[in-house]
């Protein structure tokens, strides 16, 4: 009977003080520290959709003379020269990507699958810029909120270097767009859609086809 109320005092004692933690010792992540985190999240995993289970038409074999043009790079400090593109193809072949923009995630996961291929780009020979109606100003500032790519990011005020390369709808309204321009600045590979181009080793593939027969 003693040994009842001991345990009793105990239990009061243990309730009426400070509560022990649930699971002691596991540190928690405030949800406020992984919330800048989950656009990049989803546009991987639309990256890895759009890579493995969607299948984009193939890209369009052509040869026809590519639009130049000279825009600002997001990147660029003030001072620094804009990129034109024949300057960029005399000394390779430049694949261009229109994505709609950086709040766009379907197109966020379409820049990073190419980021993530960059290396084999550069290896088999080929420049790869991207081109949206987003200003510097956004651009940097989502690059540092989210995530930046290793190639340049211009900017085509008002849309007029998508309208001249068809990667804008009737209504005025971007178009997502892949193209190679070889070094001769002629279109020899197009995609135009509502949907990115996903294939990276499809883009891949034609460019080191177009690099290989230039050589022979």
């Amino acid at each position: 009977m003693p040994e009842q109320n001991v345990n009793s005092a105990s239990a009061g004692e243990h309730m009426s003080g400070p509560s022990a933690p649930v699971g002691s010792g596991v540190q928690r992540i405030p949800w406020t520290n992984i919330l800048p985190f989950v656009p990049i999240v989803i546009a991987v995993g639309v990256a890895l959709t759009a890579r493995y289970l969607h299948k984009p038409p193939p890209i369009q074999a052509i040869n026809e003379p590519a639009p130049d043009f000279t825009l600002l790079d997001a990147h660029d400090q003030e001072g620094d020269e804009p990129l034109t593109l024949s300057i960029m193809t005399d000394r390779s072949p430049v694949v261009l990507i229109f994505y709609l923009s950086y709040s766009c995630s379907r197109c966020m996961g379409n820049l990073m699958d190419l980021d993530g291929r960059l290396d084999d780009f550069r290896k088999a020979g080929l420049q790869v810029v991207a081109i949206s109606q987003d200003t510097p100003a956004f651009t940097r500032d989502s690059i540092e909120r989210y995530n930046d790519f290793g190639f340049p990011l211009l900017y085509d005020k008002d849309g007029k270097v998508a309208k001249r390369y068809g990667a804008i709808d009737h209504l005025g309204n971007p178009l997502h767009g892949a193209f190679i321009v070889d070094k001769q600045r002629r279109i020899r590979f197009k995609y135009v859609g509502k949907e990115p181009f996903g294939d990276a080793d499809e883009l891949l593939e034609a460019g080191r086809m177009l690099n290989e027969g230039v050589k022979r």
